[in-house]
């Protein structure tokens, strides 16, 4: 898997979704968790210094006031209270002095309290300081104030202590809140409960992940993935010219839609390459320069004309598989010769081809190997089949010839006339030349005059020469 593959891309941003789904849960889960912990924790503590408040009034209500110093340094050591305090409302640590007894006793008829143990305040200045603050709060707004410690994990309360009817004999009734209760509560505990409820809960969600992980990957493969990799190996394969490839991808969807259009473009691409075979290059590139518009041009070529030599007989004599495969073998050679000398096949007419140069030497060492080329292909045949070449230089039309719907670029003209006259002159293994091709290239080959020829179509002799190899 390449490190740019679609594949991996794919699987990365599933992972980076799956990923951070998996932490939104966790997170929101956790957090719901912990939320509704601390509620239930609020509600359990509101019930417990409900329950504590009233029971302290109850014994301060019966005079018994050790017993409320008793039970509050008592209270302090409850698993997860970490602090239990009542304090006056100002500020100062109640029953940590004789103040209150004072108070009281004034209120009081012929019964006095006696001054009992007094708790030791060991706060420091900053937290007498903090607890004043909270407590002037509470008092203000007649109501209790929570805080979280997240550092330690704890949570303090101050509650109000409210001064009712029957606490107004001892305390007075010029205030409705006679002290504020302070109770700080650890939910270390619950916090590692939710900690390990966590972990639990990252492991089920990362095996579901993983496992959702995998089929949504192995659906995608199979839906998408797969068969874009196909359709790029059959892309890649038409890039170097294999048309015959088919995108073997089926569905109704756009994916299945791209397989069959691209199935159906190498269909058409298949067709054209096979129609090319048939077209000649000077065709290709007029159609591509001119954009298939009627044109035509003079200009100066060399026309060689090849023809097999008794093939009628030969095609009359031999069942027509060995005809056809013995004339596909010849002009093979022929065309790979011409192409070799940077020629171009203008048509083949039966077992005749033509051929355009633009070098009068090209086309005379081209028919040469056609000659040499045929004579090999000999062997292994219980006939001899042998080729003549005719060979012209001259001036020729150039242009598309034919109907609106059907037009040949085709070369016209005397020049491939005379060419075709040759080719009809030229016995086997001969390469006839006309004097216009002889003058350009007579340093270059040998050659044999042969004058005062008769041409037919021409009123007056030529003369023509016979190249020696």
């Amino acid at each position: 898997m390449r490190f740019n593959s679609i594949q991996k891309k794919i699987l990365s941003l599933l992972s980076l979704i799956l990923f951070l789904t998996f932490v939104f849960v966790v997170y929101f889960v956790s957090s719901n968790q912990k939320r509704a912990i601390i509620s239930e924790t609020d509600k359990y503590i509101y019930t417990n210094i409900e329950s504590i408040v009233i029971s302290l009034r109850n014994i301060m209500l019966n005079g018994m006031g050790p017993t409320v110093v008793r039970t509050v340094d008592e209270l302090k050591h409850i698993r997860d209270y970490t602090a239990i305090d009542i304090f006056r409302t100002n500020g100062k640590l109640a029953f940590s002095d004789d103040t209150t007894i004072k108070f009281v006793n004034r209120h009081q008829g012929a019964y006095r309290f006696e001054p009992t143990q007094r708790l030791q305040d060991t706060r420091t200045e900053e937290q007498v300081k903090n607890d004043k603050t909270s407590i002037d709060r509470v008092i203000r707004e007649k109501s209790h104030l929570r805080t979280v410690y997240e550092d330690t994990k704890e949570i303090e309360y101050y509650y109000p202590i409210k001064n009712l009817t029957d606490c107004m004999l001892c305390h007075g009734s010029d205030h409705t809140v006679r002290g504020v209760m302070r109770i700080r509560v650890s939910y270390a505990g619950m916090h590692n409960k939710i900690r390990a409820a966590s972990l639990i809960l990252i492991v089920f969600f990362s095996g579901v992940g993983f496992s959702l992980l995998a089929i949504l990957f192995f659906m995608m493969k199979k839906i998408i993935i797969s068969p874009v990799l196909k359709i790029g190996e059959a892309a890649r394969q038409i890039g170097e010219g294999n048309f015959k490839v088919k995108v073997a991808v089926k569905g109704k969807d756009e994916i299945g839609e791209l397989a069959d259009k691209i199935n159906s473009m190498t269909k058409g691409l298949d067709e054209r390459f096979r129609l090319a075979k048939y077209v000649s290059h000077s065709t290709v590139e007029i159609i591509e320069k001119t954009e298939g518009a009627a044109i035509s041009k003079k200009k100066r070529v060399t026309v060689l004309f090849a023809d097999i030599r008794a093939f009628t007989l030969f095609a009359e004599s031999f069942p027509s598989e060995i005809v056809i495969e013995r004339l596909n073998k010849i002009l093979e050679a022929e065309a790979e010769a011409v192409q070799k000398f940077g020629g171009d096949i203008d048509k083949f007419v039966g077992d005749e081809i033509m051929a355009v140069f633009e070098n009068e030497l090209a086309a005379v060492k081209c028919a040469k190997e056609m000659i040499e080329k045929i004579a090999e292909l000999d062997k292994g045949y219980p006939a001899s089949l042998r080729i003549g070449v005719g060979i012209n230089t001259g001036e020729v039309i150039a242009g598309h010839i034919g109907s609106k719907d059907r037009l040949e670029y085709a070369i016209i003209g005397d020049t491939v006339n005379i060419a075709s006259r040759l080719c009809s002159l030229a016995k086997p293994d001969t390469v006839l030349i006309s004097e216009n091709t002889y003058q350009k290239i007579s340093g270059n080959v040998a050659a044999v005059l042969i004058p005062d020829q008769k041409i037919k179509g021409k009123k007056e002799t030529v003369n023509i020469y016979e190249i020696k190899y």
